[in-house]
């Protein structure tokens, strides 16, 4: 099973789950989206790579994960609360 397989069986499992692709492959993360449009990588990290910017970009990736499943709190909510603007 090569990474692309991979990426696929885990989408099949939970589509929301954020993938990052550790290549060799020399492009951009445009181009990669050019030749392969059904792939939705959030990162692509280029081999080689330090492992302390892998390990800064994996924490970002996680970061903007936790963003986006951070609850939010309606305006109605706030003003109920007295939290309003």
């Amino acid at each position: 099973m090569n990474g692309f397989e991979l990426y696929r069986e885990i989408k099949k499992i939970d589509e929301e789950i954020d993938v990052c692709f550790f290549t060799a492959f020399d492009m951009a993360n445009q181009e990669f989206g050019q030749l392969f449009p059904n792939i939705e990588a959030q990162d692509f990290l280029k081999k080689p790579m330090p492992i302390s910017e892998v390990a800064l970009r994996i924490h970002r990736m996680l970061s903007r994960s936790k963003e986006d499943q951070a609850p939010t709190i309606s305006d109605s909510q706030r003003e109920r609360h007295g939290t309003g603007s």
